[in-house]
């Protein structure tokens, strides 16, 4: 059958008619992190990366796919045109910042292939963010006296204390040395 296309119908030209169905642009994306549940806590500061999945829920091809990220996180694909019923997966990493909710908006756009008409969606992705976890250092083992009565700490502070008695030792040994010097010298010129 032979006809033409006009407004979407069909002009007969001879006794055999053709439907045609009218170009249906759809599009999703779901947004989500990797290996972080929407809504979970967050460490202030986290690189997070995340999955942008879009999908071509209409039966017009799209082409000229883009994403943007609200807060300037680089949204990478390597696919930039979907069939009908097509899904790609992006990809984009950044910090979630300082303590309180975090919310970033993916916006999703492509054109259609047939139409040239563009079309958006958007999806979000929130955490809370948190302060970064203490760190909490083992405790020290117990303190042992060594073999010349030293202290052992465990943290090598026991050299650094027996090098500073030894200083101590000597210079009270030179003292006791001058002391006793002064008092010859002052016994001789008596």
């Amino acid at each position: 059958a032979t006809g033409t296309i006009t407004d979407q119908r069909v002009a007969q030209v001879d006794d055999w008619s053709v439907p045609i169905q009218a170009a249906e642009l759809g599009l999703r994306i779901v947004k989500d992190a990797e290996g972080i549940d929407e809504g979970n806590a967050v460490s202030v500061d986290q690189i997070v990366t995340w999955h942008y999945t879009v999908t071509n829920t209409g039966r017009e091809p799209l082409e000229n796919l883009s994403i943007i990220d609200d807060q300037g996180v680089e949204v990478l694909c390597e696919v930039l045109e979907l069939g009908a019923g097509e899904s790609t997966t992006c990809v984009g990493s950044g910090s979630v910042g300082g303590v309180g909710t975090y919310t970033n908006i993916a916006t999703a756009t492509a054109t259609g292939s047939w139409t040239d008409r563009t079309l958006s969606e958007e999806d979000s992705w929130s955490a809370d963010v948190v302060a970064a976890p203490v760190r909490v250092d083992p405790p020290m083992p117990p303190a042992s006296a060594g073999a010349h009565g030293l202290v052992n700490t465990g943290d090598g502070s026991g050299a650094r204390t027996a090098g500073f008695g030894l200083v101590v030792l000597l210079l009270g040994l030179l003292m006791l040395g001058l002391g006793v010097a002064r008092r010859g010298a002052r016994n001789s010129r008596s």
